[in-house]
């Protein structure tokens, strides 16, 4: 018998895709959508969104409150003064958003990955962060593949030369920090092969066909238990899609529900077939 709770409605993905605009998504409307139309999707507040992925990645609660993580990294100063030396004066919420950047800051600290791979990295302010974590923890890398973007192509509306691609990364944290330039239809499989990787962020080209690719060469080539997450994710019907087909449980922050992540897990059956490359 078909399970009503687990229907899949994909005539309001069409809603979805014109509400995707950030300054539409905190819509009373838009979170009624998810929550009832979309019953593998959790739209949570921001310290139930990381106490939940903590508890999914590792099996038990966080040893710290999400609290104590954005007061720690409001502390980095290689951070802050990388920040202010590329940006100028930035209001603390740029480095210590709970529904974005504080929330990686956190669930990296708590989670601790040995290998982060994302792809869009743009001048870095994502990146940084990402590096900073780990350096709190002493241990991992990350690893960014992204195209220096173009005014007027993919979906971009500025030019950044490939020099200034992770501008915004101290000096500090280089030392943990991989670039790949070129396109991750190629590049993220290979990746993905040849490193044991435990959270995969998508940020790069936000088309469904693009999105979809990234979500499910992530789902294939790592293993249960990592992470994979998403910025934009409300841009059209992918990412939705990817859970749904999946059976995958998605998780994002009522503060901007754009940012989802999942858990990535195996039905019984294809644990038994086997995961990963065969050879």
């Amino acid at each position: 018998m078909k399970n009503q709770s687990d229907d899949f409605k994909p005539g309001f993905l069409k809603v979805l895709s014109l509400m995707r605009r950030k300054e539409r998504v905190r819509s009373p409307i838009w979170k009624w959508i998810l929550a009832h139309y979309y019953p593998r999707h959790r739209l949570l507040d921001g310290p139930s969104f990381f106490e939940s992925l903590v508890f999914n990645v590792t099996g038990h609660a966080p040893q710290n409150s999400l609290a104590h993580y954005l007061t720690e990294i409001a502390n980095c100063d290689p951070l802050r003064d990388a920040y202010r030396n590329t940006l100028g004066d930035i209001p603390d919420r740029r480095i210590t958003n709970p529904a974005l950047t504080g929330f990686y800051y956190a669930l990296i600290r708590e989670t601790r990955p040995s290998c982060i791979v994302e792809t869009g990295t743009s001048i870095g302010s994502n990146t940084a962060l990402l590096l900073s974590a780990l350096a709190a923890n002493d241990m991992g890398e990350v690893i960014s593949i992204d195209i220096p973007s173009r005014a007027g192509t993919l979906t971009m509306d500025s030019t950044l030369p490939l020099e200034a691609i992770g501008a915004l990364i101290p000096a500090e944290f280089r030392g943990r920090w991989r670039y790949l330039a070129g396109d991750a239809k190629v590049l993220l499989p290979r990746v993905l092969i040849e490193n044991d990787v435990d959270i995969f962020i998508h940020d790069s080209l936000h088309t469904r066909t693009h999105m979809s690719f990234e979500y499910s060469v992530a789902r294939a080539l790592m293993r249960p238990n990592t992470v994979i997450a998403t910025d934009d994710a409300m841009w059209n019907s992918a990412w939705l899609e990817f859970v749904h087909t999946h059976r995958l449980v998605s998780l994002s922050c009522n503060r901007n529900p754009n940012l989802c992540a999942t858990v990535n897990s195996f039905d019984a059956f294809e644990v038994s077939q086997g995961l990963g490359v065969q050879t």
